[in-house]
């Protein structure tokens, strides 16, 4: 047993007297408790549980000034662990004597920043010294009371009495809420947890004890909707009948009863497939515990045809047939058209096919039809990052989490959003709750791992950089490389295969590390894409090429070329050859002399857009129509370095500032390269360009979107990578004409050529 004698244990409810006290005796249970006091309005005797008088609480506002300005003058210890009936003490062996050392501990919202994000009250420690200090008059506007605790007041409570608050990772072993469940905790908080925390055999005698009033509660509903995502269809008919019995006019609660009801009928895909929804759970823990959905609306003949064909469609759509499915879909709709099930697929079919302005009322619709079905709010939130509306996909992902916080696709979404608006440290934090949730989800170590190099985390980044490996489209899908895998021993005259992966940018960033190979004794064999063969054969060492798709020679060992900098252990401070270490092939330099003539001006190369299937083009690219203000300027030559459709827009520009388009002479890397070195300057978007003039030490600025590549870090506007560079970045998301007015100050600046 846990000796706490320094603390009192306390429990105050006025409603669900029954279940107030099994909390109280569970916690008592497993911990020596100096007192225990039960503030309660009945007399209840119960042998070593102090009763206290209190009138009725008649509402959340009563409780609050209970704990927060009442609760004092009762305690005599120097701390107090306060608990509710619907969390208590869980895992006493967890106990933690770190957690003595704060003044208040409960687990964390992850709705507010990291470091300002403890926590619930529900369960939760608190010392004699806040007790004291929460007379302040100054603390008066309380609301609820673990908020005005937490956030309202802290400032105050930190500031004026010295009062500490602890660190994450503490607070997520001592209690959770609505984040996922660690391996253990010493407590929890909420309803909707009983699932987790709750033996099956006493769910019926908690439910014949609780309250009426908290039948209306969300809590109960969700609790329901978690033991069904889980399978534990009893359960769930047991918690939609006690809200029946309370509550019989639930429309929603009595479609959920008829759904667990229907368990056997037949599953609308495979137990262990991915679920259509896409989030990235396997069917049975998400749709599949749902059976037919959470439609039809009502049980009419036309609803259950239409519950038929939802599950064809399901199986259509979760095979990859998703413009059948989505008719299918449609067709339902038109028979019932607030069939949840059908309007959220068809609002994820819609979103498959790159149709936002159809998707988004749909997901938007489901999400209102069925409000306890996390993995709505997940894929509305999803369809919202797509069309760029970032700040409104966030309470969607916090909202999917609060319903069911096992997802770990939501975790990673969550995390990807929080990133796009520069809250690194809450994204960190939700990309580590994706993992520990799902230790295996590749994406997940992934995403991690561009926000840690973005924060400048290098050493944990580079290891989870080595993640991308197990996911197709950036490396998973590459040929395996015969020989095995190098991890950075010596073995002086080894053939060593270096394999480049993902992009052109990628390949010229990484060939640095290639030299130091050589310089440790292997012989290298560096494999790349075909048209960056000449370019690369001017790295020092002059390593053997092989074009990407040739046979290749057998080797002793093998590793890609992406891994190396975590491999040598170089951070980008110390990265070699941050000046030149590629080289313009001299007579393809001079081939440009003719076709630029003479020079009438500064000449500054030019590239406004990558790649449009790059997953962050929408935001990294920008319309060459944006740059007039600078392809105006005087005694300037620019120059088209544009590839690809984007050079369509330069018929778009007014023949007397349109620059020259080079596209024609630019066959490969090493033409290009030939033409920067003619070139005062490059100015380009994030792209492959912009890596080959840093590379060739060319000056180039480059026009970063708010949310930069991990490459460029965050406010700077020079580069490690790069001694050349100089980096112009957006303030404000979009805000591409404040970028381009910066530009156009510094071309102001008193000029030389290079």
């Amino acid at each position: 047993m846990i000796d706490l004698s320094d603390c009192t244990l306390v429990c105050a409810d006025t409603r669900n007297h029954a279940l107030a006290l099994r909390a109280l005796n569970i916690s008592r249970g497993a911990c020596r408790f100096a007192r225990t006091l039960f503030f309660t309005d009945r007399e209840i005797a119960a042998e070593g549980i102090q009763v206290v008088p209190i009138a009725p609480l008649a509402s959340a506002a009563d409780y609050s000034r209970l704990l927060v300005k009442e609760l004092s003058a009762h305690i005599s210890t120097a701390f107090v662990l306060v608990v509710q009936w619907d969390g208590y003490v869980l895992h006493p062996e967890v106990w933690d004597e770190r957690f003595r050392d704060f003044d208040y501990i409960g687990a964390r919202w992850p709705w507010l920043p990291p470091g300002n994000d403890i926590g619930n009250g529900g369960f939760s420690l608190r010392s004699r010294k806040l007790l004291d200090a929460l007379a302040d008059p100054e603390i008066s506007d309380i609301g609820v009371e673990d908020v005005a605790i937490g956030q309202t007041y802290r400032g105050l409570l930190e500031s004026r009495y010295g009062l500490r608050f602890p660190p994450a990772e503490l607070a997520d072993r001592f209690s959770f809420e609505t984040l996922p469940l660690p391996a253990k905790t010493f407590g929890f908080h909420a309803l909707y947890n009983f699932w987790r925390t709750l033996p099956d055999a006493e769910l019926p005698i908690v439910l014949a004890a609780l309250a009426d009033a908290n039948t209306a509660t969300p809590q109960l509903r969700v609790l329901g909707a978690n033991y069904l995502s889980v399978g534990k269809h009893a359960q769930a008919i047991l918690v939609f009948e006690r809200i029946l019995q309370a509550r019989p006019g639930e429309a929603e609660v009595s479609r959920l009863l008829k759904l667990a009801q229907r368990r056997q009928s037949t599953p609308l895909a495979g137990r262990n497939d991915p679920c259509p929804c896409g989030s990235g759970r396997r069917y049975k823990a998400c749709h599949g515990a749902l059976g037919a959905g959470l439609a039809p609306a009502s049980q009419d003949a036309p609803t259950q045809r239409g519950e038929t064909e939802v599950q064809q469609a399901l199986r259509l759509h979760e095979r990859g047939d998703v413009a059948a499915a989505r008719a299918i879909y449609q067709r339902v709709l038109a028979q019932s058209p607030d069939d949840p099930v059908a309007t959220h697929f068809l609002g994820v079919a819609a979103m498959q096919q790159k149709d936002l302005d159809t998707a988004l009322p749909l997901l938007a619709k489901a999400v209102r039809l069925a409000p306890e079905e996390p993995n709505f709010h997940n894929n509305l939130g999803l369809a919202l990052a797509d069309a760029g509306r970032i700040e409104e996909a966030l309470p969607c992902y916090e909202r999917s989490l609060a319903i069911d916080s096992r997802n770990a696709g939501a975790w990673s979404n969550l995390g990807l959003a929080r990133q796009e608006v520069l809250d690194l440290p809450g994204a960190i934090a939700a990309f580590r709750s994706a993992i520990a949730l799902a230790p295996d989800l590749g994406r997940a170590h992934w995403n991690l791992a561009m926000a840690l190099l973005l924060d400048g985390q290098f050493s944990e980044g580079w290891r989870e950089y080595e993640w991308r490996t197990r996911i197709d489209e950036l490396g998973g899908k590459l040929p395996p490389a015969a020989g095995r895998r190098w991890q950075g021993e010596d073995a002086p005259g080894a053939t060593l295969l270096v394999h480049a992966e993902q992009g052109y940018g990628d390949c010229i960033q990484f060939a640095r590390y290639v030299p130091l190979l050589k310089a440790r004794g292997f012989e290298v064999v560096l494999e790349c894409q075909p048209a960056l063969l000449t370019l690369l054969a001017t790295l020092p060492g002059n390593p053997q090429l092989l074009a990407a798709g040739s046979a290749r020679p057998g080797c002793d060992l093998q590793i890609p070329l992406p891994s190396l900098p975590g491999l040598l252990g170089l951070p980008p401070a110390v990265a070699p050859a941050r000046e030149a270490y590629l080289h313009a092939d001299a007579p393809r330099a001079a081939r440009w002399d003719d076709w630029l003539g003479p020079r009438r001006g500064r000449r500054i190369g030019l590239v406004w857009a990558g790649n449009p299937a790059h997953r962050n083009d929408r935001n990294r690219s920008l319309p060459l129509a944006l740059l007039a203000p600078l392809l105006a300027l005087p005694q300037t030559e620019w120059i088209s370095l544009q590839m690809g459709a984007a050079r369509d827009q330069l018929e778009g520009i007014a023949p007397e500032h349109r620059p020259r388009d080079a596209s024609a002479g630019l066959l490969d890397f090493a033409d290009t390269a030939g033409l920067i070195a003619k070139l005062d300057l490059v100015i380009a978007v994030d792209t492959s360009v912009a890596h080959l003039a840093g590379a060739l030490a060319k000056p180039c600025w480059l026009l970063l979107p708010f949310a930069p590549d991990w490459r460029w870090q965050l406010g700077r506007d020079d580069t490690p990578w790069y001694a050349s560079l100089r980096l112009f970045r957006q303030t404000l998301r979009g805000d591409w004409p404040t970028v381009v007015q910066q530009v156009a100050l510094a071309l102001g600046e008193p000029w030389s050529a290079s």
